[in-house]
Formats: structure tokens, C-alpha cells, sequence
């Protein structure tokens, strides 16, 4: 069956895009850290309680530097690519609230463009300002729709006007996904899949070549018993219980896991911290 996606009436308008946009600048402007977070989607919250600083140093600590406010903004993007020039970019614009005629030409619902990436997840791109160093470089404020709402999800560096891919409306973005669901219902492809030796890294559940191979391995003939002992050796103390055997892997398992590794790609996130974050929430369940 295709895959119907979630109504557009559901998502917000691209002004409302542009507002919550001008509030997550004015809160990196500031540092309000903490007031971002509830502002943020939840995968942003998490990535922030794992990778971000600490924020309790004073303002007047020395341990407040250039590199302190370089893993913030590492933090506060998903991909490395130009996450430091973002940030210093918005600290020194100063943005508030209220938008200078300068900040709105560029930052208006006119600019916001829009993708839907799956059934329940729209995002909104909004262009806040042109690299310093690349002309060709846009930044953008990257939104997610979640509970109703607008929520950060980090910004990021576009070669050119607009990420490929988006959309001038949410209208736009629904039918586009519409069709792309529908083509891949009668083709049985998934246009998103993408290969390149990534799924190597994941244990393949299916494996009858290998099940063959062990079946066919010829048995190797039983030792020779060994010689007995000219004398009765001494009383053994009895051996210790062995260790229960380890429970199976579920077999869902690996799955789970290459998805989230699929997603956590999809989003530019690292090896490193992929990983780190994989750590950090097995050791939280324990």
C-alpha cells in the first residue's frame, strides 16, 4: 500500500517558521543555552545533555573561550561543516527579537523552504544570513515540527539559495513526498536508500551460504584419550558453577541498531558521536 503521509494542514505556516527562527537566534545571540533547550526537538535535547559544556562558569571564568563557545556550536549542529563560523556569525550579528530591515530581507517567510522527510517529519529551512568568506554559502535555522510546534534542530551551511530538495510550501513538500511514497510502493525501491558499503558495518541475520559452509566443514576426528596416570592423582577440588549462559541476541536487534545508525547518518552525525551517544543511553538503562 502507499504510504500516506501526515496531512500539510498539520504543520505550521512559514511565518510561524520565521518567528520561532528569530527566537532560536536570539537565544544562540545570548547563550541562553538552557531557554534554547525548551525550545528544541527531543533528539536536540539529547545531543545537547551528552556532547554540550557545562554552563555553570561564571561569565568572568577564564575557562570561557574561543574553544568553549566552539563545542557549543558543534553541539548545537548535527554536521561539523561550518558549525563554528555559524556560530561566531550569529554572536556577532547580535540578533533580537525584533529584526533589523537588513535581517528581515533575508529572514522572511518569503526565504523558508520546506521537506518532508517521512511520513511524520517536516522540516523548515530558514536563511538567516550569507557566509563572510563564501558568497556562495547560505546559513540556515533548521526546524522540525514536533507536538505542534516549530522546535530547533540545529542550523547548517547550504552551497547555494536553498537545500536541495525543500520546497517553497508545506503543500509543495506533502505532494512531492506523496508521489515519491506511491512511486516507491509500485517499485518496491526506496529512493533515501543509499549504500556505499555503510551496511557492511551491521551482522546480516541471513546467512545460508555460511550455514552451508559450516555444515559441509568436515569433523575433525576425536583426540586419542590420553594415557592414565601411574598413581590416582589427589582428591580435585569440585569445580566452580559455571556462568549461566548469555542470553541470545534478540533478533530484532541488529535492526534496531542499523536504523538508528541509518538516521543518525542521515543527519550528518559523525562515527564519534554516534557512538558516544549509543554508550551514554546503554549505560542510562542500566
Amino acid at each position: 500500500m502507499p504510504i500516506t503521509p501526515t496531512p500539510a494542514s498539520a504543520y505550521q505556516s512559514a511565518a510561524e517558521a520565521v518567528e520561532a527562527a528569530t527566537r532560536m537566534l536570539f537565544l544562540r545571540t545570548t547563550t541562553q543555552i538552557e531557554e534554547l533547550m525548551k525550545y528544541s526537538c527531543s533528539a536536540t535535547q539529547q545531543r545537547w545533555d551528552f556532547l554540550g559544556p557545562s554552563l555553570s562558569l561564571s561569565p568572568a571564568s577564564a575557562s570561557i573561550d574561543s574553544s568553549f563557545f566552539a563545542q557549543i556550536d558543534r553541539t548545537l549542529q548535527w554536521s561539523e561543516f561550518c558549525a563554528t563560523e555559524i556560530g561566531t556569525c550569529i554572536r556577532d550579528t547580535h540578533f533580537a527579537l525584533e529584526l533589523t530591515e537588513d535581517q528581515a530581507e533575508i529572514l522572511c517567510a518569503a526565504n523558508v523552504r520546506f521537506a518532508l522527510v517521512d511520513r511524520e517529519t517536516m522540516h523548515a529551512y530558514v536563511p538567516f544570513a550569507h557566509s563572510a568568506s563564501d558568497a556562495a554559502l547560505t546559513y540556515f535555522v533548521d526546524l522540525v515540527s514536533e507536538g505542534g510546534r516549530w522546535l530547533y534542530f540545529g542550523t547548517l551551511a547550504v552551497s547555494g539559495a536553498f537545500p536541495a530538495g525543500t520546497h517553497c510550501t508545506v503543500d509543495e513538500a506533502y505532494v512531492a513526498f506523496a508521489r515519491e511514497a506511491e512511486a516507491e510502493a509500485e517499485t518496491g525501491e526506496d529512493s533515501n536508500a543509499s549504500d556505499d558499503g555503510y551496511w557492511d558495518n551491521f551482522l546480516e541475520l541471513d546467512a545460508p551460504e555460511a550455514a552451508a559452509h559450516d555444515e559441509a566443514a568436515p569433523v575433525s576426528a576425536p583426540a586419542p584419550a590420553p594415557a592414565p596416570a601411574p598413581a590416582p592423582a589427589p582428591a580435585q577440588a569440585p569445580a566452580p558453577a559455571q556462568a549461566p549462559a548469555q542470553a541470545p541476541v534478540p533478533a530484532a536487534l541488529p535492526y534496531l541498531l542499523a536504523s538508528s545508525a541509518q538516521c543518525a547518518r542521515d543527519a550528518g552525525v559523525s562515527e564519534t558521536e554516534f557512538l558516544a551517544l549509543a554508550q551514554a543511553a546503554f549505560r542510562r538503562g542500566k
